[in-house]
Parts: structure tokens; sequence; C-alpha cells
């Protein structure tokens, strides 16, 4: 994570979609969740995207945010 951002490399290519389809699949895995759960918000063209991840089943691990003591 980069901040409040996750940078991904993906390796298909921007045509066509492909990467797009890629990082859904992924992101899809790594949720334990549908592909159709997953929406490009804003960025379907662009480097930088914002995503709607509709009921995931799990979160990774690594994007956990820690709890607090009091």
């Amino acid at each position: 994570t980069v901040g409040d951002r996750l940078k991904m490399r993906i390796a298909a290519a921007a045509t066509d979609g492909k990467a797009n389809k890629q990082l859904i699949r992924f992101l899809a895995k790594q949720f334990r969740t549908k592909q159709a759960a997953i929406t490009i918000v804003k960025g379907q063209t662009g480097r930088h995207k914002r995503l709607c991840i509709k009921k995931p089943f799990t979160i990774p691990s690594d994007l956990e945010i820690p709890e607090q003591s009091s």
C-alpha cells in the first residue's frame, strides 16, 4: 500500500480492457467474492482506479486495519 492506496502491477496489456479484467479476476480471488461483485467506479481507462467490492467474504490480511487497544 502507498498511503491510502493499493499499488498493483498487472501483466496483461491495457488494450481491450484486458488489464481491467485481470485486475478484477485477481481481486475477486483475494476477497473471495464473485467477479460480478467488483466494479470500476472511476478510472476505467486510466492508471488510477476507484473500485467497489460488494460483500467481500474476506479482507486480505495485509489490507486489514489493526484494532486499536483502549
